[in-house]
């Protein structure tokens, strides 16, 4: 049992067991691509927050211009390799968050809908990523302030817009915890450069970290505890279409 924090009332909620999930495929690029040769705009980091209703299923557009055609914008994802000892849902967790990484929509302010939609769940059950965060702070799961996220955990941050950011650790550093080394899942935050509405890509968390109040956003990092509904059976893999 989790609370949910709402309009100031804490509700509880029961969590679903995590689902052990198979490793989803992502598609090829769209055919048509940004210049890479011409200078592209700076990224701009797009405000992202969860829509609560499930989803049929991120989005690849015919012809839409994808990130893999621009350097550097985190469109492929790294190769990883998950350490020997890791527990099966959280392995599972992350080659299913850099399943979506590629993906050119579906993802509009839905960050906490992607981080949760890894562990096998629909939506995320909160509002918002802050939301999230203080459910996690009220139940003991948050670890605030704490710069060494481990494998498969949720890092948060304040945007300073009200329902902030949370991305999946897809790939850690528990011997430096150096935010450099360390990578994550995102949505949106390269679409103003690629064209893309809503993709998914892949970056390191001290990349992701200068996106938001000057390097000063970072709140933590939580236990990957969901609060929604599981993906039904058959549900879209992440190169369908909706």
């Amino acid at each position: 049992m989790i609370g949910k924090l709402l309009t100031g009332t804490l509700l509880i909620l029961t969590v679903p067991a995590l689902a052990t999930l198979t490793a989803l495929t992502v598609g090829s690029s769209a055919d048509h691509c940004l210049d890479s040769s011409q200078p592209s705009a700076v990224p701009t980091p797009t405000f992202t927050a969860e829509a609560t209703v499930p989803d049929s299923g991120p989005t690849s557009p015919t012809g839409a211009p994808t990130a893999g055609c621009i350097p550097d914008l985190g469109a492929h994802a790294a190769v990883a390799t998950v350490p020997a000892g890791t527990p099966t849902d959280v392995a599972a967790a992350v080659r299913n968050g850099l399943a979506y990484v590629g993906v050119t929509g579906g993802w509009y302010q839905r960050c906490d809908q992607l981080a949760c939609r890894a562990y096998g769940y629909a939506n995320s059950g909160y509002v918002s990523a802050h939301t999230h965060w203080l459910a996690m702070l009220a139940t003991g799961h948050a670890h605030p302030g704490d710069p060494c996220p481990p494998l498969g955990s949720f890092v948060f941050f304040n945007t300073g817009r009200p329902d902030g950011h949370v991305s999946l650790v897809v790939q850690a550093d528990p011997g430096s915890c150096d935010h450099t080394v360390i990578q994550v899942t995102a949505n949106e935050i390269f679409d103003h450069a690629t064209g893309n509405h809503g993709g998914v890509y892949q970056l390191s968390l001290a990349r992701l970290e200068g996106m938001y109040l000057g390097g000063h956003g970072y709140l933590g990092w939580s236990d990957p505890v969901c609060a929604g509904a599981l993906v039904p059976p058959g549900a879209p893999s992440a190169n369908a279409g909706s």
